[in-house]
């Protein structure tokens, strides 16, 4: 297990002061979108450090690839509860009612799909809580 260094934990604390306030006023939809664009922002920059322990390399813009996130927290010593990353980026998830949030935010952000709209909607409670156990586990290295 590794520490975060003194500049990766500054610009982690900068970038959650950075990040969109979700309040409950937003619809379902938005909701979800914001609170998912502030779970990939953390969880990419976390990829950055964890890519980068050995030497420097550029911020990706790929997809986050699950396994990496699993081994970037491991390796920062960050205790997520298990199966939130599943539930939050796998893309085997695509069964209607059971799609992780990344299926769902792909829908809503290329087409804005009716269906992937409701969902998240209907599921906002649910990935709240999600997002919110993620942030909750990048603060406590901070």
């Amino acid at each position: 297990m590794a520490r975060l260094s003194n500049q990766q934990r500054k610009e982690l604390r900068a970038l959650q002061r950075r990040l969109p306030l979700c309040s409950w006023e937003y619809r379902g939809e938005e909701r979800f979108i914001l609170e998912y664009i502030a779970f990939e922002a953390q969880a990419r920059k976390l990829w950055h450090y964890y890519r980068c322990r050995r030497k420097l390399v550029a911020e990706s813009e790929s997809p986050l690839p699950l396994q990496e996130i699993k081994k970037a927290m491991e390796h920062f010593d960050m205790q997520v509860r298990d199966g939130i990353l599943e539930l939050l980026l796998d893309s085997k998830l695509t069964k209607r009612g059971e799609k992780s949030a990344r299926q769902l935010r792909n829908g809503m952000v290329h087409r804005w799909l009716k269906e992937d709209c409701r969902e998240a909607a209907e599921r906002c409670v649910k990935f709240s809580s999600l997002f919110d156990n993620f942030k909750e586990s990048v603060e406590a290295v901070l």
